[in-house]
């Protein structure tokens, strides 16, 4: 049987900071979500990381709530924002984002959205404003093109695993209760 497993936040901080750079980024704001604090600022500190040692530049880095002004961002110009947390909050900030652009003029900087924001919500209430806007997922879009359909795939996955597991150890047990008749239980 084939289990998929979800790459660690290592490999997919890695794999976001290859795309951003790939496509052309220079420049990078990162911002965190506080929903889910543990998850977002280690996978913000090892974007950084990753950016870092490909000889980019962050220029800013900050929580949901204190995104930077227009001002701040008409004179920082950063060609990618980086996000860790939600698809609601992802939806404000792109919109902010959209906002900033075309009041200042200024080209819409690519957004990169972490595998937390993946959901179909982003798309179907962002509309228009999430067009071209790039999100890191562990598993291709076509395996979850049936609703829920890839996750169920995942479940029946984990399941089996631990039923496997689960019969090997019955199979063993007379055995193991023998070789270890000291341990109780």
């Amino acid at each position: 049987p084939l289990l998929r497993i979800a790459p660690t936040d290592d490999r997919q901080a890695a794999d976001a900071a290859a795309f951003a750079v790939k496509q052309g980024a220079t420049t990078f704001w990162i911002i965190e979500d506080d929903e889910n604090p543990v998850y977002s600022k280690y996978l913000a500190s090892e974007f950084i990381r990753n950016v870092q040692d490909q000889r980019r530049n962050v220029i800013f880095w900050a929580r949901k709530e204190s995104v930077p002004s227009f001002e701040t961002f008409r004179a920082l110009k950063p060609s990618c924002v980086f996000f860790t947390g939600s698809a609601s909050n992802a939806l404000i900030l792109i919109r902010q984002l959209r906002a900033f652009s075309r009041v200042g003029s200024i080209p819409m900087p690519m957004v990169l959205l972490t595998d937390s924001a993946v959901d179909q919500s982003l798309i179907q209430q962002g509309g228009a404003d999430v067009e071209g806007v790039n999100a890191i997922y562990p598993w291709p879009a076509s395996d979850f093109a049936n609703g829920n359909e890839g996750f169920k795939t995942i479940g029946r996955d984990a399941r089996n695993v631990v039923e496997r597991l689960l019969e090997d150890v019955s199979k063993q047990y007379s055995t193991l209760r023998k070789e270890r008749a000291w341990l109780t239980h």
